[in-house]
């Protein structure tokens, strides 16, 4: 596991939204939702830098490129989308939007794919990683009302991941510290 620091901040800021969420639901207070929206937020942007960090698919240089090329050409054509309201550019925007949407899907899907040993992280991040495509690409095809329902269902596959992770990486941080106190455990 690498920077546990962070693995404690995301941790702390996941109790922090479930304080937030007491706050919010129990009591008058109007700062709980305040606690609730900050503290999810930082828990996402720890959550996503834990699983990219200790992640398979960061050592891959030649995938990580051709997803920042396509991430890029998919952030022009948000950018050409606000910025310059002329049919033909809205046309380029719009083609740029979903191909670069559809390249990510397609190098996800196929390091998903090439991997030999799935375990259920493996299935939660691409579950996860397609629902947030899919929700982008009903955003580009105007379809909201769709795109809210796997915009939660992509919040939600996140959260379950996320979870998930810290769960592993405090179960190994245990099964650490007891094969250093002489006792053995089930991985020896």
């Amino acid at each position: 596991m690498k920077f546990k620091p962070l693995l404690y901040f995301t941790i702390t800021s996941l109790i922090l939204a479930v304080l937030g969420t007491i706050l919010q639901f129990f009591t008058n207070l109007t700062w709980g939702k305040f606690v609730l929206d900050y503290s999810m937020r930082m828990a996402e942007i720890g959550g996503i830098l834990l699983i990219v960090v200790n992640g398979s698919l960061l050592f891959q240089t030649k995938k990580i490129a051709t997803i920042g090329i396509a991430a890029l050409l998919t952030t022009i054509g948000y950018l050409l989308t606000y910025l310059i309201f002329v049919i033909p550019i809205l046309w380029i925007a719009f083609s740029l939007k979903i191909i670069g949407l559809a390249t990510i899907i397609w190098i996800y899907t196929s390091w998903f794919k090439g991997k030999v040993q799935k375990q259920t992280l493996d299935y939660l991040k691409v579950l996860w990683v397609l629902s947030k495509i899919i929700t982008s690409l009903l955003v580009v095809l105007a379809a909201t009302a769709v795109a809210k329902f796997f915009s939660q269902v992509a919040n939600v596959l996140f959260y379950t991941m996320l979870i998930y992770f810290i769960w592993l990486a405090l179960h190994a941080k245990e099964a650490e510290e007891i094969s250093l106190q002489g006792i053995p455990n089930e991985q020896n």
